[in-house]
C-alpha cells in the first residue's frame, strides 16, 4: 500500500480546509459519486477520515439512463454498506438527449446541469450541509485550456471553483490525479470506468488524452502551472467584480442590462471598460457566445442604433448607456403587458430599474421627472399598474401645451426602441396617467400646496448580482 498517497491526499484536504473554512468540523457532506476512481477515492477518503475531521458522510449516485448501470451501482450500494455509508441512488427522468436538444446545448452539458440539480435537491432533502465533487488539479487544467481555446474572459478561465454558494466543495481540487487513483488502487474499490471516458468524440477526452500529455512532454510540470493559473485568474475575476460594484456603471433589471459607456470620473481605459462590460454581461447571464469582437461593436455603438447579437440577444444605444437584452429585430420576446404595485412601501422591477414607493413629509429636492417624482398621497388609488403603452396612446407630460404621442415622448427621452413595447407607463387603479418612466411626470394629480402625506416614486439602478459561476 502506497502511504505517500494517503498522506498527499489528506494534506490537500486539510489545506482546503484552512483556506476556505470547508468542510466546518461538525457538518454533513454528500459525495457525489459516479463509480469512477476520482470520486470513490474522494468517499473513501472522507469516509476512512470522518472522525478525525469531525464529520459526516452520504454518498450518492445520479443515474443519467444513458448506458446499463446495474453492475456498477451494486458493486457500490454493497461496498457503501460494508463501510455504513449511506448511499442513494437518483434516476433521472427520460428524455435527456430531447431535452438538451429543445435547450440548443449539448448531451454532456444538459446531463450536469440536471445532474448538479438532482444532487442539489437530495442535499437539501436530507438536511446535509454541503455537496463534494472529486476534480483535482488535472480536471482543473483541462477545464483552463478548453475554455481558453473558446476565447473565454477571465471569468471562464478562473476554471473550476473550489467552492461555490458555501454549498458545493470540490476538496481535492489541489490534489494530483495520480494520488487519487493510486489510493482507490491500494484499497480496491469497486471501480468501474464509464467507456465514454475514452471517446475520442468528445473534447475534453481529446486534452485529456492527447494535448494534455503532449504538453507534458515538452514542458513537464504544466499541469499544475495550468492550474495555478486558474487561481490567478479567479482573483482577476473577483477584482473585475468589485470594481463593477465600486464603478456602478451598471445595472440589470427585467432582464435589461443597462451599461454605462461614458468617461466618467474613473477614467477607465478602453481595454477596463471592455473587462467590466464582459464582466457585467456574464454576471446577468447574457455574456454565453459573445466574444472579443462583439464587446468592441457594443462600445462602438452610436447613439439611437441598434446592433443583433448571437444567441438572440439585442443592443440599443442611448447616448453613453447601452442597453443588451434578450429578443433581437427577429425573435422579440414576449413582454408582460402590466405589473402592479399593490401599496405604499414595496418595490417594482421595471425594465429602467427599480421602482421604489415611498411615503414624504415634504417635497424632496431632487425632482428631475426621469428618475423621481412626486403624488400626493391621499388623491392616488392603489394599486398602481405599470404597462405597456397602446399604439398611437396619447400622454400630456407636465408643464406641456398639448398631449404627445407615447412613442415620442418615449424616443425623445432616449429609451431604446426595442424597450418601449416593455411596461413603462405608470397609471393607477382609475386609469390616471401618471407617469412614463425614464421620460416625464403627467400633468394629471398636481401636489396641492401644503399637502400633509406625499409619496415618492423613485427609479433605482439595480447593480447586476454576481451569481453563482457555471457548475463545471
Amino acid at each position: 500500500m502506497n502511504a505517500r498517497a494517503d498522506q498527499n491526499l489528506m494534506d490537500a484536504l486539510l489545506a482546503f480546509r484552512a483556506r476556505f473554512g470547508h468542510p466546518a468540523p461538525g457538518t454533513s457532506v454528500l459525495v457525489a459519486v459516479s463509480g469512477g476512481a476520482d470520486s470513490l477515492a474522494l468517499l473513501a477518503l472522507l469516509a476512512q477520515h470522518a472522525g478525525q475531521l469531525q464529520l459526516t458522510v452520504e454518498a450518492a449516485t445520479v443515474d443519467h439512463g444513458a448506458r446499463p448501470f446495474s453492475q456498477e451501482t451494486q458493486a457500490l450500494a454493497q461496498w457503501c454498506a460494508d463501510q455504513q455509508v449511506p448511499w442513494t441512488l437518483v434516476t433521472l427522468p427520460p428524455g435527456l438527449e430531447q431535452r438538451a436538444a429543445a435547450a440548443g446545448t449539448s448531451f454532456e452539458a444538459q446531463a450536469r446541469c440536471e445532474r448538479y440539480d438532482a444532487l442539489e435537491a437530495l442535499r437539501s432533502a436530507r438536511g446535509l450541509r454541503y455537496l463534494a465533487t472529486a476534480h483535482h488539479r488535472s480536471d482543473q487544467a483541462e477545464t483552463l485550456l478548453l475554455r481558453l481555446m473558446r476565447g473565454a474572459g477571465p471569468g471562464g478561465l478562473a476554471g473550476i471553483r473550489p467552492v461555490l454558494d458555501d454549498r458545493i466543495l470540490r476538496p481535492l481540487l489541489f490534489a494530483q490525479r495520480m494520488d487519487l487513483r493510486q489510493y482507490a488502487f491500494d484499497r480496491n474499490l469497486p471501480v468501474v470506468e464509464d467507456p465514454t471516458n475514452r471517446s475520442p468524440a468528445h473534447r475534453r477526452n481529446q486534452v485529456r488524452h492527447s494535448l494534455l500529455p503532449a504538453m507534458e512532454g515538452i514542458f513537464p510540470g504544466v499541469t499544475g502551472v495550468l492550474a495555478r493559473g486558474a487561481s490567478l485568474f479567479r482573483g482577476h475575476d473577483l477584482l473585475a467584480d468589485r470594481l463593477l460594484a465600486i464603478s456602478q456603471r451598471a445595472s440589470f433589471c427585467a432582464g435589461v442590462l443597462t451599461f454605462d459607456r461614458g468617461p466618467g470620473p474613473e477614467g477607465f481605459q478602453r481595454e477596463e471598460l471592455l473587462a467590466l462590460l464582459h464582466r457585467a454581461l456574464w454576471a446577468c447571464h447574457l455574456g454565453e457566445g459573445l466574444d472579443h469582437g462583439h464587446l468592441c461593436d457594443l462600445l462602438d455603438l452610436g447613439r439611437g442604433q441598434a446592433l443583433d447579437l448571437p444567441l438572440g440577444l439585442r443592443a440599443e444605444c442611448s447616448g453613453p448607456r447601452l442597453y443588451v437584452f434578450r429578443g433581437n429585430s427577429r425573435l422579440v420576446p414576449p413582454a408582460p403587458f402590466s405589473l402592479e404595485l399593490p401599496s405604499p412601501q414595496h418595490q417594482l422591477e421595471t425594465v429602467l430599474g427599480r421602482l421604489t414607493c415611498t411615503p414624504f413629509a415634504s417635497l424632496p429636492s431632487a425632482l428631475d421627472g426621469q428618475r423621481r417624482v412626486v403624488f400626493d398621497a391621499a388623491s392616488l388609488a392603489f394599486p398602481l399598474r405599470l404597462r405597456g403603452c397602446l399604439k398611437g396612446e396619447l400622454f400630456q407630460p407636465w408643464g406641456a401645451h398639448a398631449p404627445k404621442d407615447c412613442a415620442e415622448v418615449l424616443a425623445d427621452a432616449g429609451i431604446p426602441r426595442g424597450l418601449r413595447d416593455r411596461p413603462l407607463l405608470l397609471e393607477d387603479a382609475r386609469g390616471t396617467q401618471l407617469w412614463l418612466l425614464g421620460c416625464r411626470r403627467s400633468r394629471f394629480l398636481p401636489v396641492p400646496e401644503g399637502a400633509p402625506d406625499l409619496l415618492s416614486l423613485e427609479l433605482s439602478p439595480v447593480p447586476p448580482s454576481i451569481p453563482p459561476q457555471a457548475k463545471a
